[in-house]
């Protein structure tokens, strides 16, 4: 089954995934590490837990993409995670959808909470695709 992926249906999953995490949530990898404006290494599945990790993996599960479709991605670039999905017949996508995950992922990897970082690339996103 193809998921499709529009910029509505990711915003609404990322505001569904920050509301069921604490206030001022910051990503913490499964390796334990805190997002920082150093950056770190996302992964979308948590082996640990069997669960989605990062904001991108989360939003991933939501949709409907399969475990196994997520973790063949573990730590990319939503970027070449989405081509590499959509090439697959995985997934299709907007360009909308896949400017928001990508610019979401990077300002969670900094350590941007992840309502503020989904509030302000929703932001860029409408700028971009103005």
């Amino acid at each position: 089954m193809t998921v499709n992926l529009t910029f509505e249906s990711v915003v609404a999953f990322a505001k569904e995934a920050a509301a069921e995490k604490p206030e001022g949530y910051i990503y913490i990898n499964p390796s334990g590490q805190v997002a920082s404006p150093g950056g770190i290494t996302c992964d979308y599945w948590d082996d640990s837990k069997d669960a989605p990790s990062c904001i991108v993996g989360v939003i991933l599960h939501k949709a409907g993409v399969s475990a196994t479709n997520i973790t063949e991605g573990r730590s990319a670039f939503a970027s070449s995670y989405l081509a590499r999905k959509a090439e697959g017949g995985v997934i299709t996508i907007s360009d909308k959808a896949a400017t928001f995950l990508f610019d979401v992922q990077m300002r969670q990897d900094v350590g941007v909470p992840w309502s503020k970082a989904i509030e302000a690339s929703v932001a860029e996103t409408e700028r971009l695709h103005a």
